[in-house]
């Protein structure tokens, strides 16, 4: 483990260097979810800026369960067992966060730009383009996430929760 480098820059990237998408393609989930600064250089057809960016940020964690994929390990090991992910998310608003992403950028195939095609890794059914060895390539993905159940919670700050247990007003009851 690298104890010199700061975790915070784990996450500073954008693709401000990749309008091609030549390193991470535009129809990267990380790019559809996530456009960074870089989409503003880009012909969108609506302005995506880095601070747009932060009104639609979700807080997300994936869970896997089930046995992992080892086909040559016998039966139960393969497409024959039941494996998936659990998806948590929390966001403040469902419509500005989590509809809006699948919607306006996840599932069209127009975002970033023309052509793109559907996020690849969670979007629907969609011909995506890939930008590689300085040539474009057309790639059908199918849709291979499936939701089988949802669950829409709330989760109150530890200071409603405190209101609640001393049966004190909420602030905007």
């Amino acid at each position: 483990m690298d104890t010199a480098r700061d975790p915070a820059d784990d996450n500073a990237f954008d693709f401000a260097g990749d309008p091609d998408g030549n390193s991470t393609p535009v129809c990267a989930h990380i790019r559809k979810v996530y456009p960074r600064k870089g989409a503003e250089q880009l012909p969108l057809p609506q302005t995506v800026t880095e601070d747009d960016t932060k009104v639609h940020r979700i807080l997300r964690r994936g869970i896997p369960f089930g046995l992992p994929f080892q086909p040559t390990a016998g039966r139960g090991r393969g497409v024959d067992s039941r494996r998936g992910l659990v998806f948590q998310c929390y966001q403040a608003s469902l419509a500005e966060q989590f509809v809006f992403l699948q919607e306006a950028w996840v599932n069209r195939s127009d975002f970033p730009v023309a052509g793109t095609g559907k996020d690849a890794v969670i979007g629907l059914a969609s011909t995506v383009a890939v930008h590689a060895g300085g040539q474009d390539h057309a790639l059908d993905f199918a849709e291979f996430v499936r939701t089988e159940g949802s669950v829409f919670a709330l989760t109150p700050s530890l200071e409603t929760v405190g209101l609640l247990a001393d049966g004190e007003p909420l602030p905007f009851s």
